[in-house]
């Protein structure tokens, strides 16, 4: 797991920490076209964050009892100290020469292209810009 602070955007000081937290998450989405709308849609569920959910659960209760501290609710919700309704954006899935040809082309799908972050040569990293 990997987790870093980040500043909650309320313009004052807030006395709360909000971190981002990145994990190895067995659970995959799925991308679909649809022709009719000449659309991509993504097909992820909520239930789908339960594994990341637990994994930082461990950690941040591990660090909130060493330091004596604990989750303040109602950040995301009544009574929720964990979200479960944003991902990260990954770098990487599409890797070049084998996903894609070398121009970013799809394999097997026409007219349907990568840019940016996914054209990756080593595999899937972490980064802010959106993959697509």
């Amino acid at each position: 797991m990997f987790a870093e602070i980040a500043p909650i955007p309320a313009g004052g000081e807030t006395l709360a920490s909000l971190y981002l937290a990145i994990t190895k998450n067995p659970e995959h989405g799925t991308f679909h076209y649809d022709r009719e709308t000449d659309g991509i849609t993504l097909d992820w569920r909520r239930k789908q964050m339960k594994p990341s959910i637990r994994a930082v659960k461990g950690v941040f209760d591990q660090i909130s009892r060493t330091n004596l501290t604990t989750y303040r609710a109602g950040l995301f919700g009544i009574g929720k100290v964990f979200s479960d309704y944003f991902t990260c954006h990954p770098l990487g899935g599409c890797p070049l020469g084998r996903a894609t040809d070398a121009f970013g082309r799809v394999r097997g799908h026409k007219n349907l292209s990568t840019s940016r972050s996914p054209r990756s040569r080593n595999g899937t990293r972490v980064a802010s810009p959106p993959p697509i």
